[in-house]
């Protein structure tokens, strides 16, 4: 199979109205890399990339070639470091069965899996902007159409987003819950994180995230404290 960058499964800032999904590289590596799994899982692996739930990959070249899949062990151990990119560090990340799923000079994507219904993913993205804003409502109303525009296809259950100053100042928290439908069985997915103005490159907009994915409505609290342990360490470079 031959070398293929990632898309981003959200829309761009420049083209809000696009909605490109990942899928030739996020959910091809989910399926080859993690222990044998049976049809439905793989399904909900698929699902999961499919409806947009994961935040999108930048362009640059990934960190692992698609031609030749990435042992588990060392995805396991590039996991756990710290993650330097161009516009900003991150990690290291704690806990086990994590896997680096994808990494280049901008984003990282983390991920890890269940048993049969349930997957968690960390994001750290930077999208380019081609926009400025002039206040924090102007920002927050672009962030939620990002957030909640890919979601069409969902049922939102809950929803906030809120004015935060933990990385940027202007920066925006939000969280968003809620179902899915599949073959007459209902997912539930949670998606939280941070987006904001890079602090120091303005034309630089910076998604932090953490989503779970499961068929009853329930949080793993161990990832969640794994997740903001590691949205935590984020510095601006």
């Amino acid at each position: 199979m031959g070398h293929q960058t990632p898309k981003s499964p959200e829309p761009t800032a420049a083209t809000p109205g696009s909605s490109a999904v990942a899928v030739r590289v996020t959910s091809r590596r989910w399926l080859s890399y993690v222990r044998p799994l049976d049809h439905a899982m793989k399904r909900i692996i698929l699902l999961f990339v499919l409806c947009g739930i994961v935040s999108g990959c930048g362009t640059s070249s990934p960190r692992w070639a698609v031609s030749g899949w990435v042992d588990r062990k060392a995805a396991a151990a590039e996991a756990r470091q710290l993650q330097v990119c161009a516009p900003f560090s991150i990690g290291p990340l704690t806990g086990s069965g994590w896997l680096l799923d994808y990494k280049d000079s901008t984003n990282v994507m983390i991920y890890a899996n269940g048993d049969t219904t349930f997957a968690y993913q960390l994001n750290a993205f930077t999208i380019p902007l081609t926009n400025s804003f002039s206040s924090w409502d102007s920002f927050a109303a672009y962030a939620r159409d990002r957030r909640l525009s890919k979601k069409a296809n969902v049922q939102v259950i809950e929803q906030s987003f809120r004015q935060t100053k933990r990385f940027a100042q202007t920066e925006l928290e939000y969280y968003v819950k809620g179902s899915l439908n599949k073959e007459g069985t209902n997912f539930i997915f949670q998606y939280r994180g941070y987006d904001f103005v890079h602090p120091t490159s303005s034309n630089l907009h910076v998604n932090l995230a953490y989503s779970e994915f499961h068929r009853n409505d329930e949080t793993n609290t161990v990832r969640l404290n794994q997740a903001e342990s590691w949205i935590s360490t984020f510095q601006a470079k």
